[in-house]
């Protein structure tokens, strides 16, 4: 089975969740994992006082 397929099960079960509880869980396990996933790079010291400014 590809991603898609199983990406489109997947939307498939959660359409049918009832839970909020569950919906919350999953929201914050996704949040989790975006966050995670978020590539973080330094800043030379420039940019850095670009920002400051």
């Amino acid at each position: 089975m590809d991603l898609q397929t199983r990406k489109l099960n997947f939307i498939q079960e959660f359409l049918k969740l009832e839970s909020e509880k569950t919906v919350s869980h999953l929201e914050k396990l996704l949040q989790k994992e975006t966050d995670n996933n978020s590539e973080l790079k330094p800043m030379t010291v420039k940019e850095f006082q670009k920002r400051i400014d």
